[in-house]
């Protein structure tokens, strides 16, 4: 892998479990971080566990050592943090959202460099998990563009207009993510995004289970939705990452 690359990957991958932990925990720090005001518990915990997930997914390339997969998670950066970076601009928030523009441009360079190069892991991309991936394109649409256009009880829980654009940008700036896995539908381009998804789902699936009985009826369908999606995706992802012999990952690489 490419030195330059993977130094960029390895410090992107621990500033972000690094500020998924902070979310998490709710520290002061995150607070003083992040520009948008009126965050609740959930809202905390939904940005730790996007950020567990962005950090999860650069793992892939490093895990790999392959350049190609670089494409993949350098377009959530020219996807999601452009849009996210005006937001912030427009709270007042200056450094956010300069650093936002500063790794959106690192997007970029990583994209128009890695977007031609060859897979060295020849795996095919499994029936399930293309089909799968279409249904995440088109839940993260639909989902992503309400939170957008600030609809209320997308998410399972009271967002702030500003906070509701956010999450929605991050769904919609992920979705190029899995299109691209489509597009070279080899396994190279889709391993890390189960990964990313199984980290995803063991942060959140606990919470918001526990969330079900005592939930207002308003919030109550977007609940079971939400956790519809992390248990199969979940399920998807344990299963090809541990359990089929094809994609497990002790399983190693078919090179072409």
């Amino acid at each position: 892998m490419n030195r330059i690359f993977r130094i960029m990957f390895g410090l992107m991958c621990a500033v972000g479990f690094f500020l998924s932990v902070t979310f998490l925990l709710q520290l002061p720090f995150a607070a003083a971080l992040w520009p948008f005001p009126a965050m609740s518990p959930l809202s905390f915990l939904l940005l730790g566990s996007l950020f567990a997930t962005i950090a999860t997914v650069h793992v892939w390339p490093l895990f790999l050592s392959d350049d190609s997969s670089i494409a993949g998670v350098a377009m959530v950066y020219v996807g999601a943090l452009p849009p996210i970076a005006i937001l912030g601009f427009q709270q007042g928030a200056t450094a956010f959202g300069v650093f936002c523009v500063v790794i959106a441009l690192m997007g970029v360079a990583a994209l128009a460099w890695s977007w031609r190069l060859r897979a060295k892991d020849q795996r095919p991309l499994p029936g399930p998990v293309r089909w799968s991936f279409i249904v995440f394109i088109i839940t993260l649409a639909l989902s992503g563009g309400q939170l957008i256009l600030r609809r209320p009880n997308i998410l399972p829980w009271v967002l702030t207009p500003e906070l509701s654009s956010v999450f929605g940008w991050a769904f919609v700036g992920s979705m190029p993510y899995f299109a691209f896995a489509l597009y070279r539908p080899g396994w190279s381009n889709a391993g890390g995004h189960l990964l990313g998804f199984l980290v995803y789902d063991l942060i959140l699936i606990v919470p918001f289970a526990q969330r079900l009985p005592t939930i207002g009826p308003e919030f109550t369908i977007s609940l079971i939705v939400y956790l519809s999606v992390i248990v199969y995706s979940g399920l998807l992802a344990i299963y090809y990452l541990a359990i089929n012999r094809e994609t497990r990952l002790w399983g190693g690489l078919k090179r072409g």
